[in-house]
């Protein structure tokens, strides 16, 4: 018969510093089969699904990816086309001026309407040297202050490159509402 061995003394938490050359090992690791399983814990296993090849992409993504590569491809093009056409045409807005302004009739009905009879001359200039210019609608709008009084509409034109057009203008006012203080700065304004 074995004879019996008392079991090792508790051992006590020692505050010692453990020295460089030894190792300890306080609690032996158990892998729980539940949450680990074996097949993922073996070397071999994690080499061979390390090993198996990858799996092939659909043919339907593969087209997707390309057709969006085209499409990329394209926009960026367009777009360094559009950058170069813009820089070899340098395009300038038309130019509107007056060169001479008639008033014809003006009076006051009454404190605060305003009638009216405007000529003038109207200079359109085209100041690019590669390309037409075609207005389609056009509305010239009279002003006093901030106050509209007299709109016109001209007939569509188109001008080629460079080319300058003198349009005379006649616009007429009636019954224009102005407030006190505009109507007695136009009276100032008028001759005597």
């Amino acid at each position: 018969m074995l004879p019996l061995t008392p079991p090792p003394p508790k051992m006590q938490k020692q505050n010692k510093p453990t020295p460089l050359n030894q190792i300890v090992v306080s609690k032996l690791v158990v892998v729980d089969q539940q949450t680990h399983p074996p097949e993922l814990t073996s070397t071999k296993s994690r080499t061979a699904t390390l090993l198996r090849p990858p799996r092939r992409t659909n043919p339907i993504i593969w087209c997707a990816a390309v057709l969006c590569l085209i499409f990329s491809l394209l926009l960026i093009l367009a777009g360094i086309a559009t950058l170069i056409l813009f820089l070899v045409i340098k395009p300038r807005h038309p130019l509107f001026d007056t060169v001479g302004a008639n008033l014809n009739s003006i009076y006051v009905d009454s404190p605060e309407y305003l009638n009216g009879d405007f000529a003038f001359l109207a200079n359109f200039s085209n100041p690019n040297r590669k390309i037409d210019v075609r207005f389609e609608y056009l509305d010239i709008e009279l002003y006093f202050f901030d106050r509209l009084i007299a709109t016109q509409a001209l007939q569509p034109f188109s001008q080629r490159r460079g080319e300058t057009r003198l349009e005379s203008v006649r616009m007429v006012s009636s019954e224009v509402y102005l407030p006190p203080n505009l109507a007695m700065e136009l009276q100032k304004q008028m001759p005597g």
